[in-house]
């Protein structure tokens, strides 16, 4: 495994562990950005794992909007 797939395991397990024990919240609305600030990743194991989480039925991926 190379260091750039378990980086990417790494962020979707805690990201993954923080909605099961409720950290995030159902209904949450997150950004790639934020969730990349909140665990010190850049954003791509954070998109990544937001894919991986959305084929689990964890999320929901929404078109980012346009202020």
């Amino acid at each position: 495994m190379n260091n750039s797939n378990s980086l990417n395991d790494v962020t979707y397990n805690k990201i993954k562990d923080d909605i099961m024990n409720m950290t995030l919240e159902p209904g949450m609305d997150v950004s790639v950005q934020k969730l990349s600030e909140r665990y010190g990743v850049s954003r791509t194991p954070v998109r990544e794992a937001v894919v991986r989480l959305q084929q689990s039925g964890l999320v929901e991926i929404y078109p980012q909007r346009k202020p």
